[in-house]
């Protein structure tokens, strides 16, 4: 009764969420880890190619951080009117 219970409530769940959903948090943490990392790197190693590399991955990391973010909440907020 209890592993059907379970297998019942995981299964919607997973048709709740999108694939890949809950495993990008894991990976947006360890590659948001890593860029902390790289900008402490850069304070030391100065160059312009550098600078712009960061910058657009940066920029792609907030990105899929909000992409993150959208499909992780509730589909139960209200809605305006």
């Amino acid at each position: 009764m209890h592993a059907a219970a379970t297998a019942r409530t995981q299964a919607q769940r997973g048709a709740a969420d999108p694939p890949g959903v809950r495993r990008a948090g894991g990976f947006l943490y360890i590659a948001s880890s890593a860029f902390m990392l790289t900008l402490v790197v850069g304070i030391f190693w100065q160059n312009n190619l550098f600078y712009l590399i960061i910058s657009v991955v940066g920029a792609i990391l907030f990105s899929a951080y909000l992409l993150y973010d959208i499909q992780a909440r509730p589909r139960c907020m209200p809605r305006w009117r």
